[in-house]
């Protein structure tokens, strides 16, 4: 996240995984559930990440959807909308729990105020940046931080690896990043 914009990491994955440039928030759905899809993201510590888990008999068709989802999100205003008020409600939630709240102190004691790991108390965001995050910032995320150069993918599949390669080539061979790198 941006030091001035806790949230925006949370938000722009969300939004990813909700529609393609092809494919509507009800298409991508309907998609996933076709091929038997799992298509994930999240962030941890260290890491942005997404996931795919999908039956090996539809390997080729679930790598290209997880490749649309990955190197060509929508970022629809109407989603980011609808997205940033669950986001916001949550965060709401975590400022009543007493567990998250100190959750929220204790990476500051922890680790210092100055340590990027102070980030951590943030939850799932600030309340007042998330409500300001536009399209470009999540845009400008995505281009900066989830690009091919900084990419790692991990494989835990019964096909031999010839078979997983092929597929992940197929659909990631070409990727060129965008913008700035992060």
């Amino acid at each position: 996240d941006p030091a001035n914009a806790l949230g925006t990491e949370t938000l722009a994955i969300t939004v990813m995984n909700e529609a393609t440039a092809d494919l509507n928030p009800v298409a991508l759905a309907e998609t996933k559930e076709r091929y038997g899809a799992r298509i994930g993201g999240g962030s941890g510590v260290d890491r942005s990440y997404f996931n795919l888990f999908t039956p090996s008999v539809n390997l080729d068709g679930s790598v290209a959807l997880f490749a649309d989802v990955v190197r060509n999100p929508a970022f629809d205003a109407k989603e980011i909308d609808r997205l940033r008020a669950q986001q916001l409600a949550g965060i709401a939630q975590e400022l009543k729990d007493p567990n998250a709240l100190a959750g929220r102190a204790m990476p500051a004691l922890l680790y210092g105020k100055d340590s990027p790991y102070a980030r951590l108390a943030a939850g799932r965001g600030d309340p007042v940046a998330v409500s300001k995050l536009t399209q470009a910032d999540l845009v400008a995320f995505q281009q900066a931080w989830l690009r091919p150069d900084k990419a790692k993918l991990f494989v835990v599949s019964d096909q031999p690896l010839a078979v997983v390669k092929a597929a992940l080539e197929k659909q990631f061979g070409d990727w060129k990043g965008t913008g700035a790198p992060g």
